[in-house]
C-alpha cells in the first residue's frame, strides 16, 4: 500500500497553491482582457447607457442628441464607420420616432411626420445591417479577424 509521508503531503500542498495562483492570475488577466473596451469608442459606449436611461425617462429629445453624439463618435473611427454599428444607432433614433409618434402627439401631422422619420431611419439601419452582412456574412471567422486586424493593432 502507498504510504503518504510528511514531503509528499508538503510537495502536493505546494503544486496545489501554485496551481491554484496560477488560475488565479490566469483569470483575472483574461477576464480584464475580455471586458476590455476599445478606448476610441468608450464615449460612445457611455452615451448607449445615457441613451437607455433617457428612453426609460421618455426623454425623447434629449435621447435624439445623445444618439447625434454616439454617431458623431462612430462616424469618425475609421473601422466603426463601415461596421454594422451605425444601424444600431439608425434603428434606436427610429424607435426613438417611434414612440414619439404613438406617445407624445394627438397631432396628426406631427405623428405622420413622426413614423415618417422612423421608417426613414429604421430603413437606413436596415440597409447598413444589410451591407456588413453582404460584405462580411460569407466570410470565415479567420477572414473576419483578418479584416478586422488592421482596425485593431495588437498594443492598441
Amino acid at each position: 500500500m502507498f504510504k503518504i509521508t510528511k514531503q509528499t503531503k508538503f510537495l502536493l500542498l505546494g503544486v496545489s497553491i501554485i496551481s491554484g495562483l496560477s488560475f488565479l492570475i490566469a483569470y483575472i488577466y483574461y477576464d480584464g482582457k475580455n471586458k476590455a473596451e476599445d478606448p476610441r469608442i468608450v464615449h460612445a459606449k457611455y452615451f448607449f447607457q445615457q441613451y437607455e436611461n433617457l428612453i426609460k425617462e421618455n426623454n425623447f429629445d434629449e435621447a435624439l442628441s445623445v444618439l447625434d453624439s454616439i454617431d458623431a463618435i462612430l462616424r469618425i473611427v475609421p473601422c466603426y464607420r463601415t461596421s454594422y454599428e451605425p444601424g444600431i444607432v439608425l434603428n434606436n433614433r427610429g424607435s426613438v420616432y417611434l414612440k414619439m409618434a404613438l406617445n407624445n402627439t394627438t397631432d396628426s401631422l406631427e405623428r405622420t411626420l413622426f413614423l415618417s422619420l422612423a421608417k426613414k431611419n429604421i430603413d437606413s439601419g436596415i440597409a447598413v445591417y444589410t451591407l456588413w452582412l453582404n460584405q462580411n456574412g460569407e466570410l470565415s471567422e479567420n477572414e473576419l479577424l483578418n479584416n478586422e486586424k488592421p482596425c485593431f493593432p495588437i498594443n492598441d
